[in-house]
């Protein structure tokens, strides 16, 4: 199966959202699906990356600011 998650912030951003989704993602890799996590680009990483066996693909995002969650 194909699984995919949309968060705001993932990994390596820490927090409860973060982390939920990155242990509900390898969870689903261990039963042996394909899991990709859409999310912003926040951190410096880079925009498409694997991590753990999870593709991440980070959008463009405003940042962590009044501005930027408004937008």
């Amino acid at each position: 199966m194909r699984i995919l998650f949309n968060g705001m912030y993932f990994y390596p951003e820490v927090g409860g959202m973060e982390t939920h989704i990155l242990n509900l993602a390898r969870g689903f890799i261990k039963l042996g699906d394909d899991v990709e996590v859409i999310t912003s680009n926040s951190s410096k990483s880079r925009k498409v990356e694997i991590y753990d066996g999870i593709l991440i693909i980070r959008t463009p995002f405003f940042g962590k600011n009044l501005i930027g969650w408004v937008l």
